[in-house]
């Protein structure tokens, strides 16, 4: 069933409750570590210090959700391409790649990861992130004229802004400043505003973005009742709080734990709920479109079946109550009484598959359709069908009504007390039908000839070819062979 999420006026009290947690919570651990009632022991309060392994490893964690959303987020800009969605999808993408370069210099190049070149290139890489986050929230949701070129620009744009900002900070990371004068190792050392005033201010920068980004995203979750985009705005502003205690307190280019990773982790959280429920909303809307689609089909068929047999009853049941020549009224009512077993049999079968399991095979619809059949008219039934073949719904329902139209003629017409059924798949689907019974003329004139033109139908409504060989005499072979 449909999910739920914070896209209505919800989203912005989420929104608002978020901001405001978060800033409580900051305002109440910053006023504990100052406070000198706490003895000595306030400098731990909030901080966890990790070795670079475990570190590595939360921040590879948070990249593979962010890669986990960004693909939600791609399959969007597939179905509905507009430039809001594909920046969204570039922003989680840059977001993700911050994360596996940070984990990789934390857990790989202990060396390089305290380096300047992993300073300045993980901070300008998370204010591009940050940027594509805001673009996201703030372009209107206009469809892309062209989406596969737009897609190929804002990638390779993208990649090129985050490559030109590396590669800089390579080049000038003897020229660029270190992120602290002394390194923090313990809590003590983590101390406010002791980083780079630049770093600060590219922080401070990056919370702007996310704020205003979260701002927007819950006017647009409200205007259109978007779950997904109520998670981002709550997201958004979690990432604001997390930047703005990145600028206070810089945890994270060292190896202690502090508001700014927890805040950062806990918008990875919202995220991947955001993400799980477009999943289950899109899971829903599949399972109604293929609800929708098996009810079009039911109903297409009963109209192919039932309802035309219905309606040749009441054309033969007009022309019994007008004709005056005996015979003539004698042929219309042998034509009801087949016309009545092909209904009976058609809706009989209809009901067994409706009845059945969702996921019924081919050969099982099939084997169902001539036992309705056998059991009518006390034809014998010979059955060697391939259990595992898988076709769509549409050819089922034509080879099961071929199967119906092909048993019922070969007892009524042919006078056959056994029918052998083959099913088979050698690179294509073939379904044979043979009878030991008299056979039938196929001339356009004999009885059979409708039998035969409806089968010739449902064949070619799947694209499929008929053969049939059969004569006076000498039974009936009916074979279908599919694409």
């Amino acid at each position: 069933m449909p999910t739920k999420g914070p896209d209505s006026a919800g989203s912005k009290l989420l929104i608002s409750l978020a901001a405001g947690l978060g800033l409580v919570v900051t305002a109440a651990i910053t006023v504990a570590r100052l406070s000198p009632s706490l003895g000595e022991d306030r400098h731990a309060i909030g901080v966890v210090t990790l070795d670079d392994l475990h570190e590595g490893q939360v921040e590879l964690a948070a990249a593979m959700v962010l890669i986990l959303v960004a693909a939600v987020v791609w399959e969007r800009v597939r179905r509905l391409p507009t430039r809001g969605h594909l920046m969204l999808f570039a922003a989680l993408c840059a977001l993700a790649f911050d994360n596996l370069v940070s984990a990789l210099f934390t857990a790989g190049f202990d060396s390089l990861s305290t380096s300047r070149f992993a300073t300045w290139a993980t901070t300008s890489i998370g204010l591009i992130g940050a940027a594509l986050l805001f673009l996201a929230a703030w372009l209107p949701d206009e469809p892309l004229a062209r989406p596969r070129l737009a897609v190929v620009r804002t990638l390779v744009t993208t990649g090129c802004v985050i490559g030109i900002s590396m590669s800089l900070a390579w080049l000038l990371r003897d020229v660029l400043p270190d992120a602290f004068r002394t390194r923090p190792t313990t809590p003590e050392e983590l101390t406010f505003l002791n980083e780079h005033p630049t770093l600060s201010v590219g922080e401070a920068m990056a919370a702007c973005c996310c704020v205003a980004a979260g701002l927007l995203f819950s006017r647009s979750a409200r205007r259109r009742q978007d779950a997904l985009t109520g998670w981002l705005g709550i997201a958004s502003v979690l990432l604001a709080v997390s930047y703005t205690n990145y600028a206070l307190v810089p945890s994270h280019f060292t190896e202690l734990l502090y508001l700014g990773d927890y805040f950062f982790l806990a918008a990875v959280a919202v995220l991947l709920v955001g993400a799980v429920h477009e999943i289950r909303a899109a899971e829903a809307a599949l399972v109604d479109s293929a609800l929708y689609g098996e009810r079009r089909r039911i109903a297409r068929e009963m109209h192919d079946t039932v309802a035309q047999e219905l309606a040749f009853i009441a054309a033969q049941t007009r022309t019994i109550t007008s004709a005056r020549d005996p015979e003539r009224a004698g042929q219309a009512v042998r034509r009801i009484q087949d016309s009545v077993d092909r209904a009976l049999d058609q809706s009989r079968s209809a009901i067994k598959q409706l009845s059945g399991p969702v996921d019924e095979t081919l050969a099982a619809a099939i084997e169902v359709a001539a036992g309705v059949v056998a059991r009518r008219t006390g034809v014998r039934l010979e059955l060697d069908l391939d259990r595992s073949i898988v076709v769509s719904p549409d050819v089922r329902s034509a080879l099961v009504k071929i199967t119906l139209e092909a048993v019922s003629n070969a007892a009524r017409t042919g006078g056959a007390d056994q029918v052998r059924i083959d099913l088979w798949d050698n690179g294509s689907v073939g379904l044979r039908i043979a009878d030991y019974g008299s056979g039938f003329d196929q001339d356009p004139g004999a009885s059979a000839s409708s039998v035969l033109a409806s089968i010739h139908e449902s064949a070619e409504g799947v694209n499929g070819r008929v053969s049939v060989q059969s004569g006076d005499g000498n039974g009936t072979a009916l074979e279908v062979q599919l694409p």
